[in-house]
């Protein structure tokens, strides 16, 4: 009969095998296939963690590129305010700059006739009127 000895020899037993042996290694067997489901969904924790922080850099380039056309924005606004009060401030200084429509409408508020195109207009749109209604 052979024994195992603390030198971890093994030798060879004539009873058969040991079973404090066969429990140890279905316990490491059991262990094994634990961690190795620990190590799977760990692998997909940190596939989930990776996808995300793409996601996250992501954005984060988008609002470092939006943040970068901010000044470029608020320059063009600032550009075309300047230009809108330059031409009102013209257009109260020299009545010919003031588009035709907007010239019958300001003469329609002081009082002022309106222009021959303007009455044509009205007499047609007045003759068609009462060919509708009447």
């Amino acid at each position: 009969m052979f024994t195992v000895s603390r030198s971890s020899t093994a030798a060879p037993e004539e009873d058969g095998p040991d079973v404090a042996e066969s429990a140890a290694e279905s316990e490491f067997v059991w262990a094994s296939v634990e961690d190795s489901a620990d190590a799977t969904d760990l692998r997909e924790r940190v596939d989930a963690l990776e996808a995300e922080l793409a996601r996250v850099r992501e954005q984060r380039d988008r609002l470092a590129a939006k943040a970068a056309r901010v000044p470029d924005l608020e320059r063009q606004v600032e550009r075309l305010k300047n230009e809108k009060r330059t031409l009102i401030q013209a257009r109260k200084e020299s009545p010919q700059l003031v588009p035709a429509d907007d010239v019958a409408d300001a003469g329609r508020q002081r009082g002022e006739p309106p222009d021959a195109r303007q009455r044509r207009r009205e007499r047609r749109l007045w003759t068609y009127l009462k060919r509708q209604l009447f």
